[in-house]
């Protein structure tokens, strides 16, 4: 299989003729401006010339109407009764036809070489990101499973109550040395080196500890058996409470009735949510929401009542959002909590987090740099700060090799 030329230089090179292809066009696009302003000044000009000549006739028409229609008649002469030779009436001329020129100016600037040329540039930029992504998903995979199994041969995470069928002293040197050789990969690496280390070190752990895998299995199919159970059950709870789906409550309920229909659903979001339901629990939340959208004629001891639970409810449905990894919804959701609370750390948190993930670096940075100006010791905080930093600084390295690469540096 031959070696392909490394991401990093492919995009250097595209960069490269990228800039040179936008120079193109823009001398291309002034020499076509130019074009086109000279042939409308002509087409202005003929139209000037004809508009000209037009008025010029209907003047010397108009003046030998004027000299046939005026005949003065002397005071003592008799009239001449010999009869007059009637002329036919002069023909108009008609106006020659107007002939625009011919447009000059090319369809395109570019010649249907160049054309292809980009096109297919185009073509191989767009498979460069494909790959890039691809490249990305396939490292985050392998981030997840070394976070994951970490976790649980240290006795957390979801599944620790399984610790003990794993078969620590052999998995986790594997582990150590797969985290390495993440850390040591090089930038322009490419997507069989975090697939092949992945399916590697999932083959020795289903190898060396196929109990456990059997039991997480087991747990995963009870979860999703318990959800449906959860999801019936409310259902007819629904039912029976003259609740329904969709949205057509429009009564004018009393705020103490109101309010405790928004705590019935997000009562039962909570247990959705402890159940891992996390799609369901978002659907209750939601309802729990638009409930607190139909007090009428609120006081303002349960107007502020409203405010603090809508904060309460849209960090819950952020959460909900992180745990299905759905970081589009988490943002706007963290945004809404702060518009009520604008300090609050939770909010703060949970959209930098969703925002990291999203790429969105920048806005990451900013957004925990605000939390920890109110709460300077937060653990969570600090870790996503130092995990932000570090790609932080990844990307200025990133830039500088990129910056040589596309100006002949060594």
């Amino acid at each position: 299989m031959a070696v392909c030329l490394s991401t990093q230089k492919k995009h250097a090179e595209y960069e490269v003729d990228r800039r040179a292809r936008e120079v193109l066009r823009k001398e291309n696009a002034k020499i076509q401006k130019a074009k086109e302003a000279e042939l409308f000044k002509k087409a202005a000009e003929l139209k000037a010339q004809e508009a000209a000549a037009a008025a010029q006739k209907e003047t010397e028409e108009g003046a030998a109407s004027v000299e046939e229609a005026v005949v003065e008649e002397p005071e003592t002469a008799a009239m001449d009764t010999t009869p007059v030779e009637e002329t036919p009436e002069a023909k108009q001329e008609e106006l020659p036809p107007v002939v625009v020129p011919t447009s000059t100016v090319p369809a395109s600037a570019m010649t249907s070489e160049e054309i292809n040329a980009a096109v297919a540039l185009e073509h191989n930029m767009l498979q460069v990101d494909e790959e890039l992504k691809a490249i990305e998903a396939a490292k985050n995979a392998l981030e997840s499973f070394l976070y994951e199994m970490q976790s649980v041969l240290d006795g957390n995470g979801k599944y620790k109550k399984y610790a003990s069928l794993l078969n620590k002293e052999i998995l986790e040197p594997l582990l150590n040395e797969a985290q390495q050789q993440l850390w040591d990969a090089p930038d322009d690496a490419a997507l069989d080196v975090f697939e092949d280390a992945l399916t590697s070190l999932n083959d020795a752990f289903q190898k060396e500890s196929p109990d456990y895998f059997q039991a997480v299995q087991k747990d995963k199919e009870e979860e999703e058996e318990q959800m449906r159970l959860d999801e019936k059950k409310a259902e007819e709870e629904r039912k029976a409470n003259g609740e329904d789906d969709d949205d057509h409550d429009h009564r004018k309920l009393k705020s103490a009735d109101r309010m405790r229909l928004v705590q019935r659903n997000k009562d039962e979001a909570g247990e959705l949510f402890k159940g891992k339901n996390f799609l369901h629990a978002a659907a209750r939340y939601t309802k729990s929401l638009g409930h607190c959208g139909k007090f009428v004629d609120m006081t303002p001891e349960v107007k502020v009542q409203v405010e603090e639970i809508k904060v309460i409810l849209y960090l819950n449905l952020a959460q909900c959002y992180l745990k299905l990894e759905q970081w589009n919804k988490v943002v706007p959701n963290c945004k809404d909590a702060l518009s009520f609370d604008e300090n609050n750390v939770k909010a703060l948190y949970r959209r930098a987090y969703a925002l990291f993930k999203l790429k969105k670096i920048d806005d990451a940075n900013k957004d925990v740099k605000r939390a920890l100006k109110i709460k300077a010791d937060d653990k969570s905080l600090l870790k996503l700060k130092k995990v932000i930093d570090a790609h932080l600084m990844k990307q200025k390295q990133k830039e500088a090799k990129m910056a040589k690469a596309m100006f002949g540096g060594k």
